[in-house]
């Protein structure tokens, strides 16, 4: 069921080094997951089940898009 799912941003940044030295030195963050392709992005988990992912962006400024990801344990059922 929907309303029991978690819930998890997606923030765009141009500079993912740069993205993850402020949520590191300046929001005390250390990434949970990394992709190992440069041009993929890094998640962390907060509490309470919720969490972000950063991501290279395509190149647009950021901000000028939204998204959320909602994790079900089953998407059809869902």
């Amino acid at each position: 069921m929907i309303k029991q799912a978690r819930a998890a941003a997606m923030l765009p940044a141009q500079d993912l080094a740069r993205a993850k030295a402020f949520y590191r030195d300046k929001l005390g963050l250390t990434p949970t997951q990394e992709d190992q392709d440069p041009r993929g992005g890094v998640m962390y988990e907060l509490s309470g089940g919720t969490g972000f992912a950063v991501f290279l962006s395509s190149g647009k400024a950021s901000g000028t898009h939204t998204q959320l990801a909602l994790e079900v344990p089953d998407v059809e059922a869902a």
